[in-house]
């Protein structure tokens, strides 16, 4: 902005306030030089935007990138190997990104504090899955996550306060009517991450139905010393139940629809804490929506460490028997806790797995190549031809989750050189500066909003009282008269209201 005059800014500027389209009839020479009625300005040729407030070559506004070629299996063409890329979409990634990436360091940082404690699994490194393949679906398809989501809930609507509020374990104010979910297994409110209770015996309480309010978390700090040894909190303790699967309960099962006013609906669902539940589960949501005929699709996804499962192989016969419009998606960050692909897996061809399903192997750090394969995907399932697999080759930079240091199994030679070499957010910003699409001043204005929402919100989520007691137990049946619930000890005694 300070390298072009003040009365060139203040045309531009009334010329975008005369006729929108202006930008579109600016031509510009190989020398870069502006014209103006048949004059050539010698200034600096950047365009002013009144909605972007930095200057920007517009013929570089819309640009098409040439992608890696994806691996195919039983499928006679794959994804295209050129994407457009608009201004528009590539800031709305970066900055994406940027949330994601801040946030779990945040959640690091706050773990490392002893705010957040038992598990907790971190997803900086792997952001462009969540948000290629947010860009690929529609707002109304239907996502079903493992247990490192804190991203994908993000891309699915939460702000980055009621996640670290719930991962810091605080009260959060009821959400208004215009804010439903349907939660399934504690879905965002009440613990989605595992971080506040054991993984094998993760929440099977507090699971809520109530279609008007959520509700509130309810998991206070004092539960999470119960965390140790000997006295782990698990289902028989708190007196809680799985969720019968009734008629009246597959819609709760079809999972997490999150409505805000300025957003459509956004279907999401957190896994249970046992890995590889979120591959059947899809199965059933991809089944509810080809019965109801929504033309609608379910993502399912899954890790490396969980694709040896034998439900996963159940699952895509019957999900093939049946033409579910079903996208199966294996993440594989390269290591199944710390064990390597190498090391656990006869083939680490995943996407083949499926053997009579077709396949797809993807850069799962480059976004736009994640797009464009999950487009690929979806077309294909709604066009009746049935589920579909896909292999993201992705890499985490924590560890599995806290408790584990992440470099014991690998080198930290390795994380530099993944780090250096494939960062996501660093390959979408040297895109965006070598064609124009952004200026460094930018970028840098959005990484500094970035890091000011996630301080903010930590502020909140570390600020906020913590739940009283008496809502422990609360909404574990939706809809019932207030029950009493037993405790960690047969003495110990509980109220559930709905």
């Amino acid at each position: 902005m300070t390298q072009i005059g003040t009365e060139f800014a203040e045309w531009a500027k009334q010329k975008l306030e005369q006729d929108p389209q202006f930008m579109q009839k600016i031509l510009f020479s190989d020398e870069a030089n502006f014209y103006v009625n048949g004059e050539v300005n010698k200034q600096n040729h950047r365009y002013w935007s009144d909605t972007n407030p930095h200057w920007i070559d517009p013929s570089k506004t819309v640009g098409t990138k040439k992608l890696m070629k994806c691996d195919t299996h039983r499928l006679e063409d794959g994804p295209p190997t050129k994407s457009v890329l608009t201004r528009e979409d590539a800031l709305k990634y970066y900055r994406t990104m940027q949330v994601i990436r801040r946030m779990e360091l945040k959640a690091d940082q706050l773990y490392k504090q002893k705010i957040i404690r038992g598990f907790c699994h971190l997803y900086d490194g792997q952001e462009a899955c969540a948000v290629g393949i947010e860009s690929g679906i529609r707002l109304t398809d239907h996502l079903i996550t493992a247990y490192r989501a804190h991203g994908y809930t993000y891309t699915r609507g939460v702000s980055v306060r009621e996640i670290l509020a719930e991962l810091t374990v605080e009260a959060m104010e009821p959400w208004t009517i215009e804010h439903r979910v349907f939660v399934y297994d504690c879905f965002v409110k009440n613990n989605q991450s595992i971080t506040a209770v054991q993984h094998e015996f993760r929440c099977h309480f507090n699971i809520h139905r109530n279609k008007d309010v959520p509700a509130r978390n309810t998991i206070p700090r004092w539960v999470k010393a119960l965390r140790t040894r000997g006295t782990l909190m698990n289902k028989r303790m708190l007196g809680a139940t799985r969720m019968a699967r009734t008629p009246e309960n597959v819609e709760s099962i079809r999972l997490a629809q999150l409505r805000s006013p300025n957003r459509s609906a956004r279907k999401h669902s957190s896994e249970l804490g046992l890995s590889n539940h979120s591959v059947p589960l899809g199965a059933g949501v991809a089944l509810a929506c080809k019965y109801k005929g929504t033309d609608e699709v379910c993502v399912s996804l899954y890790g490396d460490g969980a694709a040896n499962q034998g439900q996963i192989f159940e699952t895509y016969n019957m999900a093939s028997l049946w033409k579910l419009p079903c996208i199966f998606i294996c993440e594989n960050n390269k290591y199944g806790m710390g064990t390597s692909v190498e090391r656990a897996a006869a083939s680490t061809d995943y996407y083949k797995r499926g053997d009579f399903i077709p396949g797809i192997r993807v850069d799962g750090m480059d976004v736009l190549c994640v797009r464009e394969a999950t487009k690929f995907a979806a077309d294909h399932c709604r066009s009746g031809k049935g589920p579909i697999v896909m292999e993201l080759q992705t890499y985490r930079y924590h560890g599995h989750s806290m408790s584990d240091p992440g470099i014991s199994y690998r080198t930290r030679e390795e994380i530099q050189e993944v780090r250096s070499k494939s960062d996501p957010i660093s390959m979408l910003k040297d895109r965006m500066l070598n064609n124009n699409l952004a200026s460094v001043e930018e970028l840098k204005e959005i990484d500094v909003e970035v890091r000011k929402e996630i301080e903010e919100a930590a502020q909140f989520a570390t600020t906020d009282p913590e739940p009283p007691l008496e809502e422990l137990c609360n909404h574990i049946f939706y809809n019932e008269q207030p029950m009493e619930v037993r405790g960690t000890n047969p003495w110990m005694k509980l109220k559930s209201i709905s």
